[in-house]
């Protein structure tokens, strides 16, 4: 499916800077550029599709560490590649918190201080003086199939990813319906019904 790209507009483009500034000081005050493409899939028979893909499955943006001979020809440090089909259909604080979880896989490499150097600190830069950066992995990813759980239950791979990840991070309690905006703007909440009389009892029931 043929994808064609073209430059984010000055909106996208505030966006990412206000996110650098409110998010990720560091990289703002290194003075960190980014450079914020939009891709867009062009298919005749399925115009409404991911124009970015990861092993086979959609990804909303992906972000990259410019190389030194890419840095050489003037492009900006990092390289943010938006999906335009993804980002049409989500409120604008999804998409806040979509370019703030790109740009956390930007960190800036730290000098390490050492008697060779005079114990120096703060952050690398590369040969042409611009901030060093490496890109940081998730802090988690899950990923297996339902028919191995179904299969194998408590004893498959993903069981035991699934219960890593609640042990983890299920403490949390960021993941409701009530602090996840749905694209569809119900928030993640079912229709409400049409209220019936019912016994204190039987409310209390559908309440657990």
């Amino acid at each position: 499916m043929p994808t064609t790209y073209e430059r984010a507009n000055k909106a996208i483009e505030a966006m990412v800077q206000h996110a650098l500034e409110q998010y990720h000081s560091e990289l703002h005050k290194m003075g960190v550029t980014i450079d914020v493409m939009v891709a867009h899939a062009q298919d005749s028979e399925e115009s409404d599709c991911h124009a970015l893909k990861r092993s086979g499955y959609p990804i909303d943006a992906k972000i990259q560490v410019t190389s030194l001979v890419d840095r050489a020809r003037g492009i900006a440090d990092a390289k943010l590649t938006i999906d335009a089909y993804e980002w049409n259909r989500i409120s604008d604080k999804m998409k806040a918190a979509l370019i703030d979880h790109e740009l956390t896989h930007l960190v800036l490499v730290e000098i390490k201080p050492t008697k060779a150097n005079g114990f120096e600190t703060g952050w690398k830069r590369d040969d042409l003086n611009r901030p060093k950066l490496r890109s940081r992995p998730h802090d988690y990813e899950l990923a297996g199939y339902r028919e191995v759980i179904e299969r194998h239950g408590q004893h498959s791979h993903e069981a035991h990813q699934f219960a890593a990840f609640r042990d983890e991070f299920g403490q949390l309690n960021m993941f409701g319906p009530s602090t996840i905006q749905i694209a569809d703007g119900t928030n993640g909440k079912k229709p409400k019904k049409e209220k019936s009389k019912k016994s204190k009892k039987e409310t209390h029931a559908d309440a657990r």
